[in-house]
């Protein structure tokens, strides 16, 4: 009895010590937030509302602009693109310093800072495949790798996760930028790519509300129709953003899309439509983080609504931040003639104001930050991040079918064995690992040569036991990006019937389709060196292969599906 008592004492002491010091940090971001507002212009809180297009490849001319509107217009923030991780942080140290208020440092780096920086510095694995890993701790990891690459970087806001359903094969913008089609999937890797970046100081940004799943339009060159009715968006599109909503997520973004159901008024884009943000996602899903729109220099919003009145509409329909508005004047002014006009309150202003500087507080810029460039290359590029890369690529490989049980692969002296690379034309990283397993005879094969070499080449390689037959698709347009050709297809079900064919698709899942017909299949998705390394290791049993499909793609091969 006295232990019990002794514990429920020492709890007690804990929370009143902690309490305070909660209590504190509430009090100082209450006096900073409101100490700040009430220094501000009409000028500069209406600024505070914009984030603008910048990148970090020493252009002068860009970077006097940008300055000048940190100065004279007193942006909220910038969202870097291409260019170098190293100018960049010089870069954010400057314009930092030249901002009264700190400022936004935004990047859509969704597969990690190697999507802006390929090459400078690790690219993830892409959401799709990511969707294949039954261990979400490893999303975890994951985000918070990409969350100290982004604040070394001086990055405090990651555009990501996208927790788009993938329901739509024909769908041309989210495709691989999605978990899949499973929403539950979808929301708990989500959930932990949010959660580990907020956990690790960097505001997430959860997109693109409410659902860009389920069109076959892309929202850059135009603007996208979703014809599902309420009850089926709530089923299946609204189930991750509803969750991650009711989790802390630190942002949203709305998308540009047209969903009758919701707001019926002609080409009118989810991110100009109150119904959508201040109805559905603050009122009904309860949302209190910061609303961003997508980028406002998108087709599927100017087409329809001019510069400065797109901006000022997307305000009024309850974004907090406007992203990349195409003419930065036009937008500001169009904004305050709404507030002098009276279509939008100096209150709702004061609301999205406040909003922005809370959230900065919690970012800690409520103080001018410094980055330390120094050792960056060797900090973005080192081994952890790598081995993290090749952990969530092991997780992802996909075996879809093993018809003749030949995987994992076995040598022994009486079988002989070739490789064939499609769609190279030199030996491949994939290549070169399988000689580490085997002596193989190797070949490469161009789509173009099934013309005239497809005959020849069954011939020659039906004189081997077993033939190891890579597709690389480069993921560009026309290039296995979403279809394979007949003659491929004719060339590998003939090879297949000649001989034991196992095929490493690096690729789309999609692209498995055409294939139905063949035995023994690796999906890997991807097609990089890494990938293509770790998945020759696995066909001779180095990794067991634990992969399963994150979108369906025939009657036989449906979401979730595996071979253990």
């Amino acid at each position: 009895m006295k232990l019990k008592n002794i514990c429920k004492i020492i709890v007690l002491v804990c929370l009143i010590q902690e309490f305070p010091a909660a209590q504190n940090y509430l009090e100082r971001e209450d006096i900073w937030v409101r100490g700040t507002m009430s220094d501000m212009t009409l000028d500069q809180k209406i600024g505070q509302l914009f984030m603008v297009r910048t990148y970090s490849k020493g252009n002068m001319e860009e970077e006097r602009i940008i300055s000048e509107f940190i100065t004279n217009y007193h942006i909220g923030g910038v969202c870097f693109f291409q260019g170098s991780p190293l100018y960049q942080v010089n870069l954010v140290n400057k314009y930092q310093q030249l901002s009264k208020i700190p400022l936004f440092v935004g990047i859509d780096g969704e597969f990690g800072l190697g999507m802006r920086f390929p090459g400078q510095t690790i690219s993830f694995p892409k959401q799709l495949m990511l969707g294949a890993i039954k261990d979400d701790k490893l999303i975890y990891e994951m985000g918070t790798e990409i969350a100290r690459q982004c604040k070394k970087t001086g990055i405090n806001i990651n555009f990501a996760p996208s927790v788009d359903i993938n329901n739509n094969q024909k769908n041309k913008v989210i495709y691989d930028r999605s978990f899949g089609e499973c929403p539950e999937n979808v929301m708990s890797k989500g959930y932990m790519y949010m959660k580990a970046m907020e956990d690790e100081g960097i505001l997430s940004c959860v997109k693109h509300f409410p659902g860009h799943g389920d069109t076959d339009v892309d929202s850059h060159i135009e603007l996208p129709i979703l014809t599902q009715s309420l009850p089926m968006l709530e089923m299946n599109a609204f189930y991750p953003f509803r969750r991650l909503a009711s989790q802390g997520a630190g942002g949203m973004m709305v998308g540009h899309l047209h969903v009758p159901s919701i707001d019926d008024r002609t080409n009118r884009p989810t991110t100009l439509s109150e119904k959508v943000i201040k109805n559905i996602l603050r009122k009904d899903m309860g949302y209190k983080g910061l609303i961003f729109t997508d980028a406002m220099d998108m087709k599927g919003v100017t087409k329809y609504f001019p510069n400065g009145i797109a901006e000022a509409e997307a305000f009024m329909a309850g974004n907090d931040v406007i992203l990349l508005p195409q003419n930065l004047y036009k937008a500001i002014s169009s904004i305050k003639e709404y507030i002098n006009s009276g279509k939008i309150s100096i209150q709702r202003l004061n609301e999205s104001v406040e909003r922005i500087l809370r959230t900065k507080y919690k970012l800690g810029l409520q103080v001018t930050p410094f980055h330390h460039p120094e050792g960056l290359s060797v900090f973005l590029n080192r081994n952890k991040a790598l081995a993290l890369k090749q952990k969530l690529t092991e997780a992802a490989l996909t075996l879809v079918s093993d018809e003749d049980h030949i995987i994992p692969v076995k040598k022994t002296d009486e079988v002989h064995f070739a490789t064939l690379s499609i769609n190279v034309v030199k030996k491949t990283t994939f290549q070169r690992r399988v000689d580490d397993y085997i002596s193989p005879r190797h070949y490469q094969l161009m789509p173009h040569q099934l013309n005239t070499n497809a005959s020849q080449l069954i011939q020659t390689l039906s004189c081997f036991d077993v033939v190891l037959v890579s597709i690389h698709s480069s993921g560009r347009l026309n290039d296995f990006s979403k279809n394979l050709s007949d003659d491929l297809v004719k060339f590998l079900l003939e090879l297949d019937s000649k001989t034991t064919v196992v095929i490493s698709l690096f690729g789309s899942p999609y692209l498995l389709k055409n294939l139905t017909g063949l035995n023994n299949i690796l999906l890997c998705y991807n097609n990089d060196k890494i990938t293509q390394d770790i998945a020759a290791q696995s066909i001779f049993g180095a990794n067991d292969i634990t992969g399963e499909l994150p979108v369906s793609v025939s009657e036989k091969w449906m979401v979730g599906y595996g071979l253990p």
